[in-house]
């Protein structure tokens, strides 16, 4: 039978090589016309066909990402098709593989398609989680605003935006206009995805500079007159961003007005940043009289130095000097960093540690239930998003079977055990850092006969 089924499917091959016949999933069994209509969030059990496919249609209104979860206890894969091009497949992944991902998806329509590889199972539950991601372009799935340079969005200098790449959409292209030389601040930071490239281009396709950041970054481009574009774009399974483009304009302190009094009859001020200021003295006349107005010093000949703003009538006013101010440690929900600030305000971010893993999840019991189940509860780490639960007929965990759970939950039952057999299980906790799965360390293994 299985040289039947190989020769059939040689065959379609080479008549779609040959004769240009368009071989979609549904030859192979997907059956996306009779496809059940699927409502985000809900808990929903999946039967096979037999052709060991199940088959959803599901909506999405708004940018969003996916997390998904599953109960099930075989080997599956779930696909994602968009309804509009169901010969290529967005998502392919096996249920049971060790990386979970997030999935970012524009608003639109789309399949979720479920196969039972292991051909022995007849269903599978499962549920989809959509965390809205608040787009200020309402790009769809089906209009492909901005994926090129020709269909690039407008925006305005100094405002920001917030943005979406997608498992469909990799790439986006804006467009802005410049009407006066100098130098411009691009300010973009990924606030759920692993790594945001963008580059600026001319209107003639010269690369005015090309950046790349995984939390936030500033970069400044000496600009002239003219027509620009900003491309961003990224490899991974897509992500959300904030972007803006402005015209850098320093911050200059106001001139320092001054009072005379006994102790400085001549008014002169002194700041440390600006040095003495002199005044001319003022005349000797009978009666009191206002100050006259001070004569101000000549702009110093030579350039300030490197991060100083000049002011024609004070000089040098400001040299940015950067102390480190604050240590931001990190704990099992954020990133650690260190804070420089300078005497002016201003201030960065650097030196990035990783978020801490969580400790070992305690396995509080393991019990052999009726009809070849086994059921495990473990003790809940405090802010943990989920448990990842891993059990197996060995002690190193070959051929091992993965699930993942909600916060909530705090025990797993395992199906389908062999009568007779042992099992050793292990549990760890995760968290979600900036759009990112971190894994804490596994618990101390246990194990268990099935009845």
């Amino acid at each position: 039978m299985k040289k039947v089924l190989s020769l059939l499917l040689s065959t379609a091959i080479l008549l779609t090589a040959v004769l240009g016949f368009n071989i979609t999933a549904s030859a192979y069994g997907i059956d996306f016309d009779n496809a059940e209509e699927y409502e985000m969030g809900e808990l929903t059990t999946c039967y096979f066909d037999e052709y060991h496919y199940g088959v959803f249609s599901v909506h999405i209104d708004d940018s969003c990402y996916l997390e998904e979860y599953y109960e099930y206890y075989g080997d599956a894969k779930v696909y994602i098709y968009d309804m509009n091009d169901t010969t290529h497949c967005l998502v392919a992944e096996n249920i049971d593989d060790e990386v979970s991902k997030l999935f970012y998806f524009l608003p639109g329509d789309y399949y979720i398609v479920f196969e039972d590889t292991s051909r022995n199972s007849e269903l599978i539950s499962f549920q989809f989680e959509q965390t809205t991601l608040n787009d200020s372009f309402g790009e769809t799935s089906v209009s492909g605003e901005n994926n090129t340079k020709e269909t690039a969005n407008d925006i305005a200098l100094g405002t920001s935006y917030n943005s979406t790449l997608a498992i469909n959409d990799y790439t986006d292209w804006y467009k802005f206009t410049v009407t006066e030389s100098g130098t411009y601040e691009f300010y973009v930071e990924a606030t759920a995805t692993e790594t945001v490239r963008y580059s600026i281009y001319d209107s003639y396709d010269s690369n005015k500079g090309a950046y790349s950041t995984d939390s936030a970054s500033d970069e400044y481009v000496n600009l002239d007159a003219g027509t620009y574009y900003l491309k961003v774009f990224t490899t991974v399974y897509g992500g959300a961003y904030t972007f803006s483009v402005s015209k850098f304009v320093p911050e200059v302190p106001e001139v320092p007005s001054y009072t005379p009094s006994e102790e400085d009859p001549d008014g002169g001020i002194t700041n440390p940043d600006i040095g003495q200021i002199q005044v001319p003295t003022m005349p000797s006349v009978p009666t009191p009289a206002p100050a006259p107005a001070p004569t101000q010093p000549a702009a110093p000949a030579t350039e300030p130095s490197t991060g100083g703003i000049t002011n024609p009538n004070v000089g040098q006013i400001h040299n940015h000097s950067y102390n480190l101010t604050e240590k931001v440690s990190a704990t099992t929900s954020r990133k650690g960093y260190d804070v420089y600030t300078c005497s002016c305000g201003d201030s960065y971010k650097t030196n990035y540690a990783p978020a801490l893993k969580y400790g070992k999840v305690k396995i509080k019991s393991l019990k052999a239930l009726k009809k070849h189940k086994i059921k495990i509860t473990y003790v809940k780490k405090k802010g943990a998003d989920g448990y990842q639960v891993c059990w197996a007929k060995n002690k190193k965990f070959k051929n091992n079977k993965k699930h993942t759970t909600k916060k909530k939950t705090s025990s797993v039952t395992i199906i389908n055990c062999k009568k007779g057999k042992k099992y050793y299980f292990k549990v760890r906790a995760f968290k979600y850092v900036d759009g990112v799965k971190i894994y804490g360390k596994w618990s101390s293994v246990k194990s268990i006969k099935c009845k």
